[in-house]
């Protein structure tokens, strides 16, 4: 999933950042955090879960916007702190349309 992803963001014109779990996404996010304008982040993800990640990135840096995706529609609760919340598997024209759109919020 996570690569699918990735391939949809690079070739709609993104630069993208990876990590393959909740722990590097944290890490990978303070190393690069003045060169990330939006996450993608799976609500299931090995080691950390995807709320702890969420309640962290939210300490570290509140006005990041997340585009959160689930594949349990309904299941949780983000806080209202996701710009964003997609039902896994989503589409690349929902994907790209949904970045584009948060992106554009906060530009």
């Amino acid at each position: 999933m996570r690569r699918a992803l990735r391939e949809i963001l690079v070739r709609g014109g993104y630069a993208v950042l990876e990590a393959g779990d909740g722990a590097s996404g944290l890490s990978l996010f303070e190393r690069e955090r003045e060169h990330i304008d939006l996450i993608v982040l799976d609500r299931s993800m090995p080691g950390l879960s995807g709320e702890t990640v969420l309640a962290q990135l939210d300490e570290a840096d509140p006005d990041v916007p997340i585009v959160l995706l689930s594949g349990h529609p309904g299941a949780g609760s983000d806080g209202g702190r996701a710009a964003a919340v997609l039902t896994k598997p989503t589409d690349r024209p929902t994907l790209l349309r949904t970045v584009r759109e948060v992106l554009d919020r906060i530009s």
